[in-house]
């Protein structure tokens, strides 16, 4: 028996508004937003309200590669909840950004898609926006 995620299923208003607008096609977008950390829109939504919002961007990610064994919402929901609690201060911007890159293979060939292949890829764009 696989355990539930018990995150919301739909963001709120406010925080799906928010996240319609925030651009983030280059680096040069996530420094010019200037956007709320999700430390910061943990403390304004909550923490499952951010968990959800990071799961919705990671299953993106897990439908667009074709690969054999995917991400289950249990899996997700787990790595959403270590994003929050380890890259707090990520931003919208840089998550958005994240996506885009993991689609363009920005971070080579993807294999298989679990937790440490997330971890993995955030550390690289961390690393990849200090040298920009």
């Amino acid at each position: 028996m696989q355990a539930k995620d018990n995150l919301p299923k739909v963001l709120p208003k406010k925080l799906s508004d928010y996240l319609t607008k925030v651009k983030a096609d280059s680096f040069a977008d996530v420094v010019t937003n200037n956007d709320s950390s999700l430390v910061r829109l943990k403390k304004d939504f909550g923490e499952k309200q951010i968990q959800t919002l990071v799961v919705g961007m990671i299953n993106e990610i897990n439908g667009f590669y074709n690969v054999s064994n995917r991400m289950s919402a249990v899996q997700m929901a787990e790595t959403a909840k270590i994003v929050v609690e380890e890259f707090y201060p990520l931003t919208v911007s840089d998550l958005k950004l994240f996506t885009k890159y993991a689609k363009m293979g920005t971070f080579g060939e993807c294999f298989r898609m679990d937790g440490s292949v997330i971890m993995r890829w955030l550390t690289e764009i961390g690393r990849a926006s200090c040298r920009e």
